[in-house]
């Protein structure tokens, strides 16, 4: 049996499934233990997240963030920020992409 991906079970616990995925995702619910399992455990998480205190931002984060868009120096209609590079970690990241959520075999994305 194929199981949904991740991806879907998040979207379907987060509201946002597309409507044209609806009618299949719950015609496979109803039909599939395994994923009804996965959406409850997934629902579950996201009422324990609602529990938690929202974090506090470090008091120079403003600062922080004013000293890198300076570094940065100004944006004109040649220099997009959409598109740059922007160092994260021990990797970068590009703004205004997101990585694909991976399925594994057997997991159908919406």
């Amino acid at each position: 049996m194929t199981h949904l991906s991740q991806a879907t079970l998040t979207a379907v616990a987060d509201g946002e499934l597309p409507a044209g995925s609806q009618q299949r995702v719950e015609k496979h619910l109803y039909t599939c233990s395994r994923c009804q399992h996965e959406l409850v455990l997934l629902r579950n998480v996201r009422s324990r997240l609602r529990l938690l205190e929202p974090p506090t931002p470090p008091g120079d984060l403003a600062h922080r963030l004013m000293s890198l868009a300076a570094a940065m120096g100004p944006l004109d209609e040649h220099s997009p920020l959409l598109g740059s590079s922007i160092p994260l970690g021990s990797g970068s990241a590009r703004l205004g992409q997101y990585p694909e959520s991976p399925t594994t075999p057997g997991e159908q994305s919406l």
